[in-house]
């Protein structure tokens, strides 16, 4: 009977530390029971290269030029969740999670580009740890159609002011990301999260990169995300996104005259976060379909 062995994993430009931690180790670190952490490039089955979450077109070109990637550049995995992460379509050897694709579909699988989930980082992770919080948005009263806060002023987003719907819950808002504090964030995250909750259908246009965060937030609050402007879908081999989300949508008034389908699609994309979106589970899949394929059998 074969029996699976942990992976090696090596890390460049970090150490274990960097592995184990829950969003820099990423899709790793929240599979560390099929993990081994090693030193040796030539030993590892990957190395996880790490990257600043702002400067990975910058970072990744410093590895690009070293020895070790020259030598081993089909075991490197990258992730990253920037607005424009060019360099994903430099090589075609190393894996790429990628939150905002740049390109389509057919592009992304020559470069071993991944479409997965865009989340902020540790504090969507330390929101999402409150499963009561969870049930509770998801238990609100609909007393909306639609919903749309943030900002408006970029990725032509102003077609959004002046939609004539029923009961549409619209607000402009100002950029929170300067505000660094986590307690502070993570509130204004569950704040937002719990009036989008109100709505059944929340508008989800791509930002400066080709994905949104109230996509998946709109998922995990149990409200149907009417997307548009992306690229490529994550795990679309598994899952169909139409079942899920609204797009090219021209008459958003006959939304509301079937109940029964909005019924569907809201339980649809709730079952949607459970399994892909919520970042333990998330990984779990990436590392079942992406990386544990790949387990050495003894």
């Amino acid at each position: 009977m074969a029996i699976l062995s942990k992976i090696n994993v090596a890390v460049f430009n970090g150490d274990e530390r960097t592995l184990i931690d829950p969003i820099l180790g990423r899709p790793f670190s929240h599979n560390l029971d099929k993990v081994k952490y090693t030193t040796s490039y030539s030993e590892a089955d990957y190395i996880l290269g790490h990257l600043d979450y702002l400067e990975c077109n910058r970072d990744y070109y410093i590895i690009s030029q070293t020895d070790v990637f020259q030598k081993y550049s089909d075991k490197f995995v990258f992730w990253s969740m920037h607005d424009n992460p060019s360099f994903a379509y430099v090589d075609k050897k190393s894996i790429k999670f990628i939150c905002q694709p740049i390109y389509n579909s057919d592009i992304n699988k020559q470069h071993r580009v991944i479409p997965v989930p865009l989340q902020m980082r540790h504090f969507e992770l330390e929101m999402t740890k409150d499963r009561d919080y969870i049930e509770s948005i998801r238990n609100t009263k609909k007393e909306n159609n639609f919903v749309y806060v943030g900002q408006i002023i970029y990725a032509n987003r102003e077609w959004l002011r002046n939609l004539d719907l029923p009961k549409y819950d619209f607000e402009e808002t100002k950029p929170i990301w300067g505000i660094k504090d986590t307690k502070s964030r993570i509130q204004l995250n569950k704040d937002f999260c719990a009036r989008i909750s109100k709505a059944k259908y929340c508008f989800a246009p791509r930002g400066v990169g080709s994905s949104s965060f109230r996509l998946y937030q709109s998922m995990m609050a149990g409200t149907v995300p009417i997307e548009s402007g992306m690229n490529d879908y994550p795990f679309k081999e598994f899952v169909d996104w139409g079942k899920f989300t609204i797009k090219n949508e021209k008459n958003l008034k006959s939304l509301l005259t079937n109940e029964e389908k909005y019924v569907i699609l809201r339980k649809n994309a709730i079952d949607f976060w459970d399994k892909y979106v919520d970042i333990p589970s998330c990984d779990k899949v990436i590392f079942e379909s992406y990386i544990g394929e790949n387990f050495k059998r003894v």
